[in-house]
């Protein structure tokens, strides 16, 4: 009688396995045909100026909102010139971003551009796509174990060479100095976070101790490097300076030093520029950012994108300082003077 009921148990069971199965596939055929359905739309938009030139899709990931809208600006710029279709995907999970990459293939793109994240499910997702024959530009973000068939971004080690550059000019290398870079995947180191900060350290060789600088990691969500900042200072009155690699932590990084009255006592070295931060340079929060020009990188990566296999299959962005004493020169592109 006992062997029965196991055996009753088991078959219920194997059942609702089964079943959970049938729901798990139905629910991947149904967005399969949403993604489908969404490039057959945009290619027969009359929102958008498209022929027959192809259908391509650009995948963010990361929560740097003015970044990512002045990239789709210069990426926009040269699609509706080429007369092509562009579908845009922004997540902040790399599992969501996984997901896209895998159906986006299943539906037959023309071609993807995306980051390169350390990250083992995301990478198996764009071999997939290079297996499937189409074309893939990494873009800002750069993976040399990524299977890509071009990448247009920045160079990530000069990058945090300029960093220390500005740094070192702001003369507020006396005290401790926070290095703050972010991963969108928080199980595999990032190879571009790391160059950044090898290239920092670099920069700052002869001009402070590497025992006064704290290497810091944020998370891809609003606020994470404002908490991360708050908390040392409280804990540490020594911090100097803290150097941020993106637009979000420069702003969250400079809101606290305000709100904690560190303002004359904590100099910050950001990333990006917007409205937010070209005020906060203005007023002398921050001293000055680095400006990686994403509107030509995104007008290059559909360039590159469209022109394979006879495009160059590495392009770098220079990338521009910005402080007090040039900030004019660049007003133009956050709307002009304030």
């Amino acid at each position: 009688m006992e062997s029965q009921k196991k055996q009753a148990l088991k078959i219920k069971i194997i059942n609702w396995m089964i079943i959970l199965t049938s729901i798990i596939l139905g629910i991947a055929f149904i967005l399969s045909i949403y993604f489908s359905a969404q490039i057959g739309n945009s290619k027969n938009s009359n929102n958008q100026n498209i022929l027959d030139n192809g259908h391509y899709a650009v995948l963010f990931i990361g929560n740097e909102t003015h970044f990512i809208s002045d990239l789709k600006e210069g990426i926009l710029t040269i699609a509706n010139k080429n007369e092509i279709a562009i579908e845009f995907y922004e997540v902040n999970d790399i599992a969501q971003a996984t997901s896209i990459i895998e159906l986006l293939v299943q539906a037959g793109i023309d071609g993807i551009i995306t980051q390169g994240i350390n990250d083992t499910s995301f990478l198996i997702a764009l071999k997939s796509v290079t297996q499937a024959k189409i074309p893939l530009v990494l873009l800002y973000t750069d993976l040399a174990i990524a299977e890509r068939d071009a990448f247009v971004g920045i160079n990530p080690f000069e990058m945090g060479n300029e960093i220390a550059k500005l740094t070192v000019a702001s003369k507020a290398t006396e005290g401790n100095v926070v290095f703050i870079s972010q991963s969108a995947s928080l199980t595999s180191e990032n190879p571009a976070s790391k160059m950044n900060t090898l290239g920092f350290l670099d920069g700052l060789e002869g001009y402070i101790d590497p025992g006064k600088v704290m290497m810091k990691m944020s998370l891809p969500v609003m606020l994470s490097a404002e908490g991360l900042i708050s908390e040392l200072f409280i804990d540490d009155q020594g911090i100097t300076a803290v150097v941020c690699t993106n637009e979000t932590d420069t702003i969250g990084v400079a809101q606290a030093v305000v709100d904690l009255n560190r303002v004359g006592k904590t100099t910050i070295i950001g990333t990006g520029f917007t409205k937010e931060i070209a005020e906060y340079i203005d007023k002398g929060v921050v001293y000055g950012t680095i400006y990686r020009n994403p509107i030509n990188m995104g007008s290059e990566a559909v360039l590159t994108l469209i022109n394979l296999p006879e495009a160059e299959t590495y392009v770098e962005i220079p990338l521009d300082i910005i402080t007090k004493e040039n900030i004019d020169l660049y007003r133009d592109l956050i709307g002009g003077k304030p």
